[in-house]
């Protein structure tokens, strides 16, 4: 027997065989009713839940979530990946590190650092939860997936300011005043 509508041309089986039959799930996880044609959707149960009232589609409530749920080989690719880039700097990344580590501006940064289970960071500083990203060239092209990642980051509770990395390397006492007026515009905010 053939159908009209969405399953022309496909041929369906009707009878008691398999899940259908029974009213258990299918391998899909959709329920049907003992009887009921696989494919019509009005015998299968709600897949989710309606979004809580506020929210648009696309915006649920675990995206404000700060802790990321990340495999272990996720987080250590991650962090294999960091450490790469530790022990490989740019020139612009090295020079800002130097003037700004040992605590030299009231806060100890830390280079290259796995954040949020996606991110690495440039620069670190978990006083104040403080990442300094250092922009080259490269970063005129992805701009883009630049603000998305410091919106996750700042929805994880993190402050990310960005610095030209011609700033850094032509006028580096300019890069780490900026860096320290972020660090006591945190502090003065109690963050």
């Amino acid at each position: 027997m053939e159908r009209t509508g969405r399953m022309a041309g496909r041929r369906v089986r009707r009878g008691r065989r398999g899940p259908e039959a029974s009213g258990r799930a299918s391998p899909g996880g959709a329920r049907f009713a003992p009887g009921a044609v696989r494919g019509e959707r009005s015998m299968r149960a709600p897949v989710t839940n309606p979004a809580p009232r506020g929210l648009r589609p696309g915006h649920s409530p675990r995206a404000r979530e700060v802790n990321m749920r990340v495999s272990r080989h996720q987080a250590n690719v991650l962090e294999q990946r960091a450490s790469q880039m530790r022990h490989a700097p740019t020139l612009s990344e090295a020079r800002l590190f130097e003037a700004v580590r040992g605590g030299r501006l009231g806060v100890s940064f830390r280079r290259q650092v796995p954040l949020a289970g996606r991110f690495i960071a440039d620069l670190y500083a978990s006083e104040v939860r403080l990442v300094v990203e250092v922009d080259g060239g490269y970063h005129a092209r992805r701009a883009y997936a630049d603000a998305r990642r410091d919106r996750a980051l700042a929805r994880a509770g993190y402050h990310v300011p960005r610095l030209e990395d011609a700033l850094v390397i032509n006028h580096l006492p300019a890069a780490v005043e900026r860096i320290r007026a972020e660090i006591e515009r945190l502090r003065g905010a109690g963050a």
